[in-house]
């Protein structure tokens, strides 16, 4: 009996644990299955199901610290900081060394940083990471931190000084030269960044190295690079970027900005272009709004139509119109991306183009000398210096061709919060008439209306010589004919060819007209330019009448050496019945017949060897070729003209023509030189040329002046142009 009791009770207490245990081996297979699954979808990119898994796995009575873990990771790629914080509290409760957990935890630090004390924040974060390198030495975010860190501590001192004695005699407080010409002293302080440079640049490329997919790691190396100037470093680094992030929109923003600054401008546009595919809205906004560069005055008329308006100002500041892109605009956009790296504040959600910094960047450019000041003892008494007394400030001064700008970080703390400098009220009062020195709000927008941006746009091997000169002759159908001589620099290589170019662009910088070539260096007639040799060629269109630019241009094939030139021209209408007379063509040579060849121009019977330019050797006798319309004919047909050339100094201009005319041609004392001829036709329309003998006038500028008398009609008219001597 005692057995079959013993027996019930032993039964009794194998069905109760099989109750307890079965339920909890069948939820175990579910949730390693969610578990599996969940990993999968983030592996595969498909993170909204991912995160979906992983919350149905937390939703279970057992916790779960890798699916917490996980849900912070997603939270974040979803922008929810809130809740990817709460995630990861839950992970390191369960598991409080996991240096993966950790890691999140000091991303949120990073991206998300307490505003209290930012020092003690600072530390916080630094302790943080070398709790996770002893627990990990490759970890990447722990890596970024402490790069991220030392690059701060390196853009502080890059280039600083600190005054530790302040003098008067200097109408601004921020004139370093002045400083050091009257004794303050300016401690240099670039030694940390010096040694700053080296442990930000190894541990940012550890965390390059341990997670390429890491966006946190770029940006802070960009900026040591950036800085330095070392594209060197830049290029293979986006490589490595191009490879892991190949869709982040930062990727081909930086490829275009280091292709641009590497003189790389084809590949820069395909970069830009591609960036421009993948921006949203308020992004592309920002690289097309024109209102950083535009003079207040233009602000208006670019709001009534701002595509209109782009088109047109873009047109007009493309620099080379032989290119299939325009570098004035990918210098803006590789600006911005500079300002965003550089100059942005992220700890306090600003992007570089919405700083002081980034504003002046955008227009101007680098500046040509950059320093930083930190000081903290400039007082009321030094009204040559301004007073901060009782504050610790870091000021930033760029110096740009013609004008400079201060930049002050109020509480020299890392938060890269420089703003334009303006002298508090008891500053004023003490500053007094050197307000307009030290005060860069009021600078920046008086510079800002004088020069509203600058380009600093040069071909890769720099901006060559293009000595050119336009002139405009009667064509057919009502058109007016343009010929303009330029010259090729004579130093190239014998084996290059160049592309040549020449354009007319209407008031909206629309192309109305052009001709473009390619010509062998050496294959034209040398000319010596403003002591400077030249290969000669021409280039020839026609248009209607009307107020243009001209734009003349040359490139070697492969677009490292450039010469491009533009000028405001009126091409005159030769139409009507009234006396006209063409543009005079000074030229080196003018022959009877034609002959064909290379920079050589033919019209009506005459072959002329024209100047490239406005600068003429007095050795040689200078030849002007020009053309009479609408000469009236006698009755058998015959024309008449009397023709007057004459050469003064420039400022003598129309009294000194007016002496050299009388000494020619009525008598009187004589100055300058002079030319005439009196001679008939048969044609209403007649080609000429005068010879002048310019040896005996001394160098300098010159004023030439061509007077025509039609001898049947007494009709008279004249052109002149300016030209220099040498």
């Amino acid at each position: 009996m005692g057995s079959v009791i013993a027996g019930h009770w032993l039964g009794w207490v194998i069905a109760g644990l099989l109750l307890l245990i079965l339920p909890q081996i069948a939820t175990a297979q579910p949730v390693d299955s969610l578990l599996a699954q969940a990993h999968a979808a983030f592996e595969n990119g498909d993170y909204d199901k991912s995160r979906t898994l992983f919350e149905q796995v937390s939703r279970q009575d057992r916790p779960y610290a890798e699916a917490q873990y996980m849900l912070a990771r997603l939270y974040l790629k979803a922008d929810d900081m809130d809740r990817s914080k709460q995630a990861i509290r839950q992970a390191l409760r369960l598991d409080s060394d996991d240096p993966r957990y950790l890691s999140i935890r000091l991303m949120h630090r990073h991206l998300d940083p307490s505003t209290f004390l930012p020092p003690l924040q600072r530390e916080r974060r630094r302790l943080l990471a070398r709790k996770i390198l002893r627990l990990d030495s490759t970890n990447a975010m722990a890596h970024v931190e402490l790069g991220s860190q030392h690059t701060d501590d390196f853009l502080v001192y890059d280039q600083a000084k600190a005054v530790r004695a302040a003098v008067g005699g200097c109408r601004s407080r921020f004139d370093v030269a002045c400083l050091e010409e009257q004794g303050a002293v300016l401690l240099d302080q670039s030694a940390a960044a010096v040694e700053a440079y080296p442990q930000a640049e190894r541990h940012l490329q550890q965390a390059v190295a341990s997670d390429p997919t890491l966006k946190l790691a770029y940006k802070p190396l960009l900026q040591l690079y950036a800085t330095r100037e070392d594209f060197g470093a830049v290029l293979p680094l986006l490589d490595t970027m191009t490879v892991h992030l190949p869709d982040e929109l930062d990727t081909w923003l930086y490829r275009g900005w280091a292709h641009y600054r590497t003189d790389a401008f084809a590949q820069a546009d395909a970069d830009f272009k591609q960036a421009f595919a993948l921006m949203v809205p308020r992004t592309k906004h920002v690289f097309e709004d024109l209102r950083f560069i535009l003079h207040e005055d233009e602000e208006d008329a670019y709001a009534q139509d701002t595509e209109a308006y782009a088109r047109r100002f873009w047109a007009g500041k493309d620099p080379r119109l032989l290119s299939d892109y325009n570098e004035r605009r990918l210098e803006h956009y590789a600006r911005l991306v500079h300002a965003d790296i550089l100059y942005g504040a992220p700890r306090l959600d600003r992007r570089g183009w919405e700083m002081d910094r980034g504003r002046i960047f955008l227009r101007y450019g680098l500046p040509e000398q950059r320093y930083v000041i930190r000081s903290t003892t400039f007082h009321a008494s030094d009204t040559a210096l301004g007073s901060s007394a009782g504050r610790e400030s870091s000021f930033m001064i760029w110096y740009y061709d013609g004008f400079w700008f201060v930049f002050e970080n109020p509480l020299a703390i890392m938060n890269n919060d420089y703003r334009l400098y303006s002298p508090s009220p008891r500053e004023y009062a003490s500053l007094q008439t050197v307000i307009e020195n030290n005060d860069s709000v009021i600078r920046a927008r008086e510079v800002a209306r004088e020069e509203p941006e600058r380009s600093q746009y040069e071909p890769p091997e720099g901006r060559a010589a293009l000595p050119y000169l336009a002139s405009a002759f009667k064509g057919q159908d009502g058109k007016a004919d343009l010929y303009v001589p330029y010259g090729v620099p004579a130093n190239l290589e014998a084996e290059d060819t160049v592309e040549t170019g020449l354009f007319l662009l209407n008031s909206a910088h629309t192309i109305v007209a052009e001709q473009r070539g390619t010509a062998r260096v050496g294959s034209s007639t040398e000319v010596d330019v403003d002591s400077s040799a030249f290969w000669l060629h021409t280039a020839h269109l026609s248009a209607t009448a009307g107020t243009y630019d001209v734009d003349i241009e040359f490139e070697t094939a492969d677009g490292a050496i450039a010469g491009y030139e533009r000028q405001s021209f009126t091409l005159p209408s030769f139409t009507g019945e009234a006396l006209r007379v063409s543009d005079v063509m000074p030229a080196l040579l003018v022959e009877d017949g034609t002959s064909n060849g290379p920079g050589l121009i033919t019209r009506h019977g005459y072959t002329i060897t024209a100047v490239p330019g406005s600068v003429f050797e007095r050795t040689q006798p200078l030849y002007l070729y020009f053309e009479m319309y609408n000469l009236a004919q006698e009755a058998n047909g015959s024309t008449g003209y009397a023709l007057e050339a004459v050469l003064v100094p420039a400022q003598e201009e129309v009294g000194g023509v007016r002496k050299v005319w009388r000494s020619l041609f009525g008598g009187g004392e004589k100055g300058g030189v002079a030319v005439g001829f009196e001679g008939t036709g048969t044609r209403p329309d007649e080609a000429h040329y005068l010879i002048m003998d310019v040896k005996d006038q001394p160098p300098g500028r010159y004023r030439l002046v061509l007077h025509v008398r039609d001898t049947v009609s007494g009709a008279t008219v004249e052109t002149s142009r300016d030209i220099t001597l040498e």
